[in-house]
C-alpha cells in the first residue's frame, strides 16, 4: 500500500488526500520521522480547519511522540 501511495504522488504530487493517507500510514507502521514529513508537506497546502480530526489527532500525538523522542 505504502510502495501504490509513493507512485500516485509521484503522478500526482499535488494529492493531498494520498498524502494525508500515506502519513497515516506511515505512522503505523512506525515510519514516524517520515510520517511527520508528509503531515508537514500536508499541512504546507492544506488549512488546520479544513483538515479532518483524525488528520488532526494523529499529527498532535506524532509530534509530541517526535518531540520526546529528542
Amino acid at each position: 500500500a505504502l510502495k501504490l501511495m509513493d507512485v500516485i504522488l509521484e503522478i500526482e504530487p499535488e494529492n493531498m488526500r494520498y498524502l494525508a493517507e500515506r502519513a497515516l500510514l506511515k505512522k503505523e507502521l512506525g515510519l514516524l520521522k517520515e510520517s511527520l514529513a508528509d503531515f508537514k508537506r500536508y499541512f504546507s497546502f492544506v488549512d488546520p480547519s479544513s483538515a479532518s480530526v483524525e488528520i488532526l489527532a494523529n499529527y498532535s500525538d506524532l509530534t509530541q511522540n517526535v518531540r520526546s523522542e529528542i
